[in-house]
């Protein structure tokens, strides 16, 4: 028997979701010497793993991928989306393919039983954080004695991020005081340099001169570094799968605010003492570059989260005045999101989730 794991180590969420999911797994005695990794972009490791497939193997799929149909065994598929409308083929891909569907979050159950999928094969298995590499006990020492009140807002340069609602509530809250910066780390994984050009160019749209631009890799050290010179996590995301970004935030003890929609009100509503929700409406998605991705034949991509501008930058403005608080509470709440959702416990949920439905046979 095998757990076999499909995915891609690499920077993104689901490469992070992929990495650490499966070291966590691989710490598991017994169970670790059971699992092995599959890279998804090589067609060498498939080849060899259809030919030593078993029918008692578990095949834990991290995204879609048509080689599925050629494992023996039980497939289970990590269904992680943005959008309360998903394509029909992927509706069709887990029907036909996935004996078990993970999802993250509930709003992510509700929105698969929405799209027609029976409500017995869901199964909400929570992503998680590193907690040992985001903390806040460096926070404390920090001294940022003349430095300006600093927002950070993490994410990929991409209209789902929000960006030019972040940056125009912003601009009402803040105009260019050099009292407050934002930083924004908005790297994206295809065209890099034309993504950059188009992100500057937004920023100066709006005539931003405490904007802080931060491009390219860094080391997660370098990131936790980033959380902890910032005062508050902020994104107007429209939709999150999960939101990495944020949970990272909260794990290093930095208040949040956000839109309380989709699948990051999974973690952020055991802490919501340390964050201010932005009010907002769902809108239609009409968006080139996640129709590119999410392509739908009756071209109804669903809907997702327009922040309400006044009030966004009424809470920006209310932070900077009024903090205390909230640092308070954020740094106690840290502990519950490292404790809950640390990637141990995700491994357990996992494990949970195939013995309770029998998948799992260690005889």
């Amino acid at each position: 028997m095998k757990i076999r794991l499909f995915g891609q180590k690499n920077i993104l969420g689901g490469g992070v979701h992929y990495s650490n999911f499966s070291d966590a797994l691989k710490k598991i005695h017994y169970i670790g010497d059971l699992v092995e990794n599959i890279d998804v972009r090589n067609p060498t490791e498939f080849g060899r793993g259809v030919q030593t497939s078993q029918e008692n193997d578990i095949n834990i799929w991290f995204w879609q991928h048509q080689e599925i149909k050629h494992f023996k065994g039980i497939n289970v598929v990590w269904a992680i989306f943005e959008s309360d409308k998903l394509p029909n083929y992927l509706i069709e891909y887990y029907q036909k393919y996935a004996k078990l569907l993970w999802v993250p979050s509930q709003w992510g159950k509700e929105v698969l039983i929405n799209n027609g999928i029976d409500e017995s094969m869901i199964d909400v298995v929570p992503e998680g954080v590193d907690a040992n590499q985001y903390h806040p006990y460096l926070r404390g020492s920090i001294d940022k004695t003349g430095e300006p009140f600093r927002f950070l807002s993490i994410g990929k340069f991409e209209e789902r991020k929000g960006y030019r609602q972040l940056l125009e509530a912003f601009r009402l809250a803040f105009n260019n005081s050099p009292d407050v910066e934002l930083v924004i780390k908005a790297d994206y994984f295809l065209d890099q340099e034309n993504k950059k050009q188009q992100c500057i160019q937004l920023i100066n749209e709006f005539g931003l001169t405490n904007v802080k631009l931060i491009w390219g890799e860094l080391t997660t050290v370098q990131l936790f570094e980033l959380y902890n010179f910032a005062d508050v996590y902020v994104t107007a995301t429209r939709a999150e799968g999960w939101g990495l970004p944020i949970i990272e935030a909260a794990a290093t003890g930095l208040p949040i605010i956000a839109p309380f929609y989709s699948g990051h009100t999974e973690f952020l509503k055991y802490i919501e003492s340390s964050v201010l929700k932005i009010d907002y409406q769902l809108e239609n998605i009409d968006d080139l570059e996640y129709k590119k991705f999410w392509p739908n034949a009756d071209q109804d991509y669903g809907k997702w989260a327009k922040v309400n501008l006044e009030i966004f930058s009424n809470l920006l403005k209310y932070f900077v005045l009024t903090p205390n608080h909230l640092v308070i509470e954020s740094n106690i709440n840290s502990y519950t999101i490292r404790e809950k959702f640390d990637w141990p416990t995700t491994s357990s949920f996992s494990l949970n989730s195939l013995m309770h439905r029998k998948f799992l046979n260690l005889n």
